[in-house]
């Protein structure tokens, strides 16, 4: 085991490159940070490893968690849950404390990608109790977008999903979170799509990419573009659902976002009522054409389709 001095002195260097990348991470330079991130992996469990036999619970917690992104990616999911639950199991992490709850959050959300589904419900229910009673409502709110996402995309519950990101999102408005805020209209637009309500899901759709492209965030603009396209269909406008989903999914795979299967399947289902409008010619040609599409130019065309969705669903 390595001296705590030589630990402490990696786990400085460790955190700041993970804090940095976990900021650009959501940015232009994504693939970038996660290749340093995949470069250094080695020494991340290294040093995970000699905090565990320290018993080290809060810096391994906050490396774990700073990580995330990078845990995120599939082939290391399993990794990252495991680590954190290694650490969440040491006798120092069982205060409920706030860095223990964000800890149990993220485990939940490993898990959901896992496809542990139960078990990510009760580490996320686990995680909501202790942070009420640390009155953390930020926490609270993204912890409860989480619990709606289990009961949207697992379970087809999108009215669960809707009750979830309500509450959340009240929350982060009395705390005036901006970023925040931003999610939580993203979420809720994707569960009133989900209900059939697009009318009700465009002007939330709409503000949430206003708001990403407004911060730069082109991870969170491909996301929101796909949000866009099952909203067009929904509305009826299969040709703009279809370039949409397309350009999501050039966006996307350009920055190497992973997500669990049972997402893209939900999205898949959403959008299935475009498809039905067209013939296999006519998908492929606007497919092609979603993706020659620029990200700006993506966020227009779905700016245009969501603008007046009351006039198109009619």
């Amino acid at each position: 085991m390595k001296s705590e001095t030589d630990v402490q002195q990696r786990l400085e260097a460790a955190c700041a490159l993970a804090e940095a990348s976990l900021e650009g991470a959501f940015g232009e330079r994504r693939t970038n940070w996660m290749n340093r991130l995949e470069a250094e992996h080695d020494n991340f469990a290294s040093l995970l490893q000699d905090l565990l036999e320290q018993g080290a619970a809060e810096p391994g917690l906050r490396l774990t968690s700073l990580l995330q992104e990078l845990w995120f990616e599939a082939k290391y999911t399993a990794e990252g849950f495991d680590w954190l639950k290694r650490f969440l199991g040491l006798p120092a992490a069982q205060a409920r404390t706030g860095l223990r709850a964000s800890g149990l959050d993220l485990a939940g959300a490993y898990a959901l990608n896992l496809g542990n589904y139960e078990e990510a419900r009760r580490l996320k229910e686990e995680a909501l109790g202790i942070f009420r009673e640390c009155g953390k409502p930020v926490e609270i709110a993204y912890t409860l977008f989480h619990l709606g996402h289990l009961s949207g995309f697992v379970q087809g519950d999108y009215a669960a999903a809707r009750e979830f990101y309500e509450q959340g999102l009240d929350l982060l408005r009395e705390a005036c979170y901006k970023e925040g805020i931003t999610h939580g209209m993203a979420n809720l637009g994707t569960a009133f799509a989900g209900l059939g309500a697009a009318a009700q899901a465009a002007p939330l759709i709409a503000e949430s990419l206003r708001c990403y492209r407004e911060r730069g965030s082109v991870y969170n603009l491909g996301l929101s573009l796909r949000r866009a396209a099952i909203v067009a269909a929904g509305l009826g406008q299969a040709e703009a659902a279809l370039r949409l989903a397309a350009a999501s999914d050039r966006q996307r795979s350009a920055l190497g976002v992973s997500e669990p299967e049972v997402f893209s399947q939900a999205y898949a289902c959403l959008l299935e009522p475009a498809r039905r409008q067209l013939d296999e010619q006519s998908q492929s040609r606007l497919w092609a054409e979603g993706t020659m599409l620029s990200l700006d130019q993506a966020v227009d065309v779905a700016l245009q389709v969501l603008s007046c969705p009351s006039i198109q669903a009619g």
